[in-house]
């Protein structure tokens, strides 16, 4: 799996990559509040308020760090757009709040309001019969969850298993060394393969407290793997034309078997990229929601 490192940087010092994530978590944190129903109570619609007001500050400082990237068009549009429309929303907030606590609304203002949304949705629809279905619309999903139960059961077996293997080889090479000397040392060859299936177990355990998101925008698919502060990021300029499935995870040929799970097989999404090679994505992840994820991606 290729990484695509960008070159050119905004004004901010923050890379093209760094700010294409900033932006669609910006995006999918916005998508939630634009509601077809205002809140009904007091407190969700001052959280509400507080969430658009919060989304309009930060959603300007990234507007500044992206006036001089080079992102995608579409990116930028749509965070130009959202921004132009949160002002209004907000007054809206406002006003909705006011009358949940006075019971009493302005009819003048309330019917400006209609007819603004009406306006809104009978553009929406006219861009909506222009572009078809055809528009690509993005897509974010969790893909791998924090398992604290797994990684807690891996990594104490895992280091019972180190520890163990340590400890036995210790002993043995020791002793060992008396009737042959330092070619005991060989021993080391035989014991490795002990090792590297506890630094696996310990490995996986790790993994297992992280977590995968994925998105896809304008024709490039991008996994992101957190542990703690730690991201790493994968991007694929998939082929439509591939359909996305779930198989067992592959390693060198070999299918993987998930030790936490009494064998049982481990899973991920398999794409194609535009150059034809096949990638595995979300190792690991819960079949049910790989399979979701893969539906979407097909576009059904």
């Amino acid at each position: 799996m290729q990484h695509f490192e960008p070159e050119n940087q905004s004004s901010s010092g923050k890379s093209v990559a760094t700010l294409e994530l900033e932006a669609y978590q910006w995006m999918t944190r916005m998508s939630p509040l634009v509601l077809d129903t205002p809140p009904s109570t007091k407190s969700a619609a001052k959280r509400h308020l507080a969430d658009l007001q919060q989304q309009l500050q930060t959603g300007r400082i990234l507007q500044q760090d992206i006036a001089t990237a080079e992102l995608n068009p579409s990116i930028v549009m749509s965070i130009n757009e959202a921004i132009r429309h949160l002002p209004d929303m907000i007054r809206d907030a406002e006003a909705h709040i006011t009358y949940l606590e006075t019971g009493t609304a302005n009819a003048e203002d309330a019917a400006e309001q209609l007819r603004e949304k009406l306006a809104r949705r009978a553009a929406q629809s006219e861009v909506d019969d222009i572009i078809g279905k055809g528009f690509e619309q993005p897509l974010q999903a969790t893909t791998r969850h924090r398992n604290i139960p797994a990684a807690i059961g891996m990594g104490i077996f895992g280091i019972a298993w180190t520890s163990f293997t340590t400890v036995h080889a210790f002993f043995m090479i020791g002793g060992m060394m008396q009737a042959f000397g330092w070619a005991a040392l060989f021993l080391l060859l035989f014991y490795s393969m002990f090792w590297a299936a506890g630094f696996g177990m310990l490995a996986t355990a790790a993994v297992s407290l992280g977590t995968e998101n994925i998105d896809l925008y304008d024709g490039t698919l991008t996994s992101t793997f957190s542990l703690f502060g730690y991201k790493r990021v994968k991007k694929i300029a998939i082929d439509t034309s591939y359909r996305a499935r779930v198989v067992k995870v592959t390693w060198n040929g070999i299918q993987m078997q998930n030790s936490n799970r009494r064998g049982a097989p481990q899973w991920c999404i398999e794409v194609r990229d535009t150059a034809g090679a096949k990638h595995q994505i979300s190792k690991g992840g819960d079949k049910d929601i790989l399979e979701e994820v893969a539906r979407q991606l097909n576009g059904k």
